[in-house]
Formats: C-alpha cells, sequence, structure tokens
C-alpha cells in the first residue's frame, strides 16, 4: 500500500495503456475522489518494460473513496464494453 497526505492508497484500477489511466483518472476527479495515476513503465526504456508487465500502470485511490471508485469504475467500464 502506498500512503498520500496520511491516507492508505489502493489500487482501483489497473491501466492497460496511458490514455486509459488518464481517462479512469479524469473520472474519478470529477467525481471528487482524489486519484494518482502510477506508471509501471521506465520511461527511459519506452515500451520495453511493457513486455515485462500485462498493464500500463496503476490508478490509486485513499482507501476510504474505494467503493465509490469502484462503482464508477465498473460503470465506465460496463458502457465502453456495450
Amino acid at each position: 500500500m502506498t500512503k498520500h497526505n496520511d491516507a492508505e492508497l489502493v489500487i482501483v484500477y489497473k491501466a492497460p495503456d496511458m490514455i486509459a489511466a488518464h481517462m479512469v483518472k479524469g473520472l474519478l476527479d470529477n467525481g471528487d475522489i482524489p486519484a494518482t495515476i502510477r506508471s509501471l513503465q521506465i520511461s527511459m526504456y519506452d515500451d520495453v518494460a511493457m513486455m515485462q508487465c500485462d498493464v500500463w500502470g496503476e490508478i490509486l485511490v485513499p482507501k476510504s473513496h474505494f467503493d465509490k471508485a469502484t462503482r464508477i469504475v465498473r460503470d465506465y467500464l460496463a458502457s465502453i464494453r456495450e
């Protein structure tokens, strides 16, 4: 777990790419949920790290916002699958 401003952060979404990460972060921000993007990539190696990891990065939120954030992410993912 990661700490941010004395709040425990938990993973709410594993993003397949940078665009998806920013889309989900924007949705959470609009829902008044503080969110942080944590890239799992090594910038100087471009996409080489993607060969070692099946996700681009993670979206983290304070544990106290996890349930609401999970609903927002779930609803968003369901809407893009339709």
